[in-house]
């Protein structure tokens, strides 16, 4: 239990921060000069800026997060940071805050001791780490999340997995001009070309996500700042009505990018503070 309880913490680092991104990549996926030219530019420029710092909201089924971090993006060399609150009130549960860093291929995570505890993970250290190797059995394929974090290794991988449905411009996202894109996804496709699931714990039961639409917003200097992924109607669909409460209405996710190209210093928790996954 507690390493799964580890791995849903990383799943939501991945799936916030590289999953996010990645669907950056995917958007402009359909097959005509416009939507090549798009991706030829979107990937010059992260290429270019190959860093910044975002805020998210997520409100998937029973579990609503919060947080702001940072990251670089450059293959396996990254190095991303997140703070995050999770609620868990409506399972009956409490507000917890969590801290996640990928350094390399180096993973840490700092959880509530109350959480960790019963779940059979270390308590004397507020710090645990982790390898990729870790993750064998976890339904988490580390190298590929990581690989994909490189932009342009998610724009190669992910164009033509969407088509643009809608396009609206002179879009305001703090204050700057964009082009708002919106994108019908094969969402557990996606999730699966990155090495993950989606975490059926985290849905109502017998809802799967099917095709969701993603909407990202591009400045004119080609970068993301902002994205959506709306798993409202998904779940409405599969349940056949549209239900009433969180499932409906907090089955959201965004992501607001900003600071392209500042400089993002992630560092290591200090070693007398880290202690390691238990063995399985």
């Amino acid at each position: 239990m507690g390493r799964r309880l580890f791995a849903a913490g990383v799943s939501a680092l991945a799936l916030t921060v590289t999953g996010c991104a990645q669907d950056i990549g995917g958007t402009p996926g359909v097959a005509d000069d416009r939507v090549q030219s798009l991706v030829r530019a979107a990937e010059r420029s992260t290429a270019e800026f190959a860093s910044a710092r975002f805020f998210l909201n997520m409100d998937v089924g029973a579990i609503s997060m919060t947080g702001e971090g940072s990251g670089t993006f450059a293959g396996k060399e990254i190095a991303m940071e997140l703070v995050s609150t999770m609620d868990m009130t409506s399972m009956g549960g409490e507000s917890y805050s969590y801290e996640m860093r990928m350094l390399g291929e180096t993973l840490y995570l700092r959880m509530p001791p109350e959480l960790a505890g019963p779940a059979g993970l270390p308590t004397d250290t507020p710090w645990l780490s982790a390898s990729y190797e870790d993750f064998v059995g976890l339904r988490l394929d580390m190298d590929r999340m990581i690989e994909t974090s490189d932009p342009t290794k998610q724009l190669e991988l992910l164009a033509g997995s969407g088509e643009i449905v809608n396009v609206e411009h002179n879009q305001k996202v703090d204050g700057r001009d964009t082009t708002k894109y919106v994108i019908d996804v094969d969402y557990e496709q996606l999730l699966e070309q990155q090495g993950m699931t989606a975490d059926p714990a985290m849905l109502p039961d017998g809802v799967e996500l099917g095709r969701v639409p993603v909407s990202v917003w591009i400045d004119g200097r080609d970068l993301p700042l902002l994205i959506e992924i709306d798993m409202r109607d998904a779940v409405a669909r599969t349940a056949g009505e549209e239900l009433p409460g969180m499932f409906v209405s907090d089955a959201l996710l965004s992501m607001k990018y900003y600071d392209w190209g500042a400089p993002v210093s992630v560092e290591a928790p200090p070693a007398g503070q880290v202690g390691e996954l238990p063995a399985k």
